[in-house]
């Protein structure tokens, strides 16, 4: 088979080493593309770098802070939860909220709307300037009622957003979902008032935004791929705005798949540089060829051909005794003794 092949390679197949050399400049190249890649990660330089370093320069340089200034709170267009009666009748409404189910009751949409006006009478500066950033998402899910009505403020890792219908007032509203590095993979839920311009809108986005608005209920939900009756899941529903950060555009989550993509990619072309190089060896590599063999009369041994064509070179008709033919030698008519 070997010699079969050899016989029938075309002229301009590789020969010698030179199949060899190339798979191995394949794997260099190979190699090269991985750490091009590996470098170009800014994450991979980050301990070559003294923590605070710059930031310690700067404060230097700049000299010792200035005093804060508290920045001075925006009107409010309309009646908010800074009104006595607003926040009374408010906390009646609450009463008739129930948390867990999977859709607004008629008497949830009162309180429901309440907070919708109350978010159009403020500025997102205002909103802002208001709320409070320390809660945590268990404070929601486990206190409902003690939260109920507080005006917070989140960073949301954002990735769904869908239209929510429109207010009693033609208010376009938002369903916005999303979680915090806090809750990681607990979500939140809220409806949005004003969605930023050119924010994307869709069943899966990744972007990353800052929430505030005021704490409703716990959203009932079945998360994807519950078996039928399943107890649902709860999520804190908020009403509010939304401050959109495109320059910091959230990457889907990884799972380490791109350098597990690369290690087995890299041992498969390694697999296949062996495999390669032992067909190579085994069917196309040159072999030398076998020394032919033939019976000595004097000795009775096998000597290669070309020994036993040059002493009978040597052979005189007056010798004692002639040396064989290779005829004689295959017919056995040779003369031993």
């Amino acid at each position: 088979m070997r010699r079969y092949w050899q016989e029938r390679r075309p002229p301009g197949m590789f020969r010698g080493a030179e199949l060899p050399r190339l798979l191995s400049g394949l794997v260099m190249l190979a190699l090269i593309y991985q750490l091009i890649a590996w470098a170009r990660n800014s994450d991979t330089w980050q301990w070559w770098v003294k923590e605070g370093s710059t930031a310690a320069q700067v404060a230097k340089q700049a000299g010792p802070p200035a005093p804060e200034q508290t920045p001075k709170l925006p009107p409010a267009t309309g009646p908010t939860d800074e009104d006595p009666d607003q926040a009374e009748t408010a906390r009646e409404e609450f009463q008739a909220v129930t948390d867990g189910s999977l859709t607004l009751g008629p008497e949830e949409m009162e309180p429901y709307d309440r907070l919708v006006f109350w978010v159009k009478n403020q500025s997102v500066a205002r909103l802002r300037q208001r709320a409070r950033s320390d809660l945590l998402f268990t404070n929601f899910y486990d206190e409902a009622n003690k939260y109920r009505g507080q005006l917070v403020t989140l960073e949301m890792n954002v990735r769904r957003i869908l239209g929510a219908g429109k207010n009693r007032d033609g208010t376009q509203l938002y369903e916005v979902w999303g979680f915090t590095t806090e809750s990681r993979d607990r979500l939140y839920v809220a409806i949005v008032v004003d969605l930023p311009k050119g924010m994307p809108i869709g069943p899966a986005v990744y972007e990353k935004a800052r929430f505030t608005g005021y704490f409703f209920k716990l959203q009932g939900y079945h998360a994807s791929g519950a078996r039928a009756g399943a107890v649902p899941d709860r999520s804190p529903l908020l009403i509010g705005r939304l401050e959109w950060q495109p320059a910091a555009v959230a990457a889907p989550p990884l799972d380490n798949t791109q350098e597990w993509t690369w290690g087995v990619s890299l041992l498969a072309v390694i697999a296949a540089i062996l495999v390669l190089r032992w067909g190579y060896s085994k069917w196309l590599r040159p072999r030398p060829a076998a020394r032919s063999m033939i019976p000595d009369a004097a000795s009775g041994e096998a000597i290669p051909i070309e020994a036993w064509l040059e002493r009978s070179s040597f052979g005189t008709a007056g010798d004692e005794q002639r040396l064989e033919s290779p005829e004689d030698v295959f017919h056995g008519n040779g003369k031993h003794g």
